[in-house]
């Protein structure tokens, strides 16, 4: 996304409102995202409509909604510019990370890295579970493709690739060395962060294949 902002010399400088990910590519109870730039609040404002009314450096607990879904409940923080990481308007976004996705710019394959069922999520995530979505057909992400036959090879190639990638990548993350105290756990439960997401994630590879799971055994056909 693309905004014009005035300066206050009168002039008009192009500024891209960026997203980016604050946390390692490991596994973790939870993932953070920020957005900066001029349209920080407008974005984030649209993936999570209405909630409490936004108050500069207070966190907040909002819904993400996609396609009149809850995707997932998360931790909210605005903090305009210049007071900020960047110097521009900030917004950071604290989400559960349990899920794996690799994304072309026409379709988006996820694969579920444990089970989980936070309370925002109308259906329980079995680990290994994979969603697999047509971008073009579907933006909004509401139809599953995993199962149709029409896309199963499209769909085996890319969580091949995903998988691969998974494999290759170093799993230590703040959740694999760091255990959290109670105080620790009931406070992110008292933001509705809860479940046993909330724990250390245990040592090892970020993904291993499991023959007798019925995802995994459909894909390794």
């Amino acid at each position: 996304m693309r905004a014009v902002v005035p300066k206050p010399s009168g002039l008009e400088l192009d500024l891209d409102t960026i997203a980016a990910c604050a946390t390692p590519m490991a596994r973790s109870a939870l993932a953070v995202l920020r957005l900066s730039g001029p349209s920080a609040r407008a974005i984030a404002e649209q993936m999570c409509p209405g909630g409490p009314s936004w108050q500069p450096r207070r966190a907040s607990l909002r819904q993400a909604i996609v396609g009149g879904e809850v995707l997932d409940e998360l931790l909210v923080t605005w903090m305009p510019g210049p007071h900020s990481y960047t110097g521009e308007d900030v917004v950071e976004l604290s989400a559960h990370g349990n899920v794996a996705c690799v994304q072309t710019s026409s379709w988006r394959l996820c694969v579920h890295l444990r089970n989980h069922h936070e309370a925002a999520l109308a259906e329980e995530r079995q680990k290994h579970q994979v969603e697999f979505f047509d971008l073009q057909r579907d933006p909004l992400c509401n139809q599953n493709l995993a199962r149709e036959a029409a896309h199963f090879a499209r769909a085996k190639r890319m969580r091949g690739q995903l998988i691969e990638w998974l494999r290759a990548a170093d799993p230590t993350g703040w959740g694999e060395t760091q255990a959290l105290t109670l105080e620790a756990l009931q406070s992110l439960e008292a933001m509705g962060y809860g479940g046993d997401e909330t724990g250390a994630m245990p040592a090892g590879s970020l993904y291993e294949e499991d023959p007798a799971n019925e995802w995994c055994a459909r894909f390794a056909r």
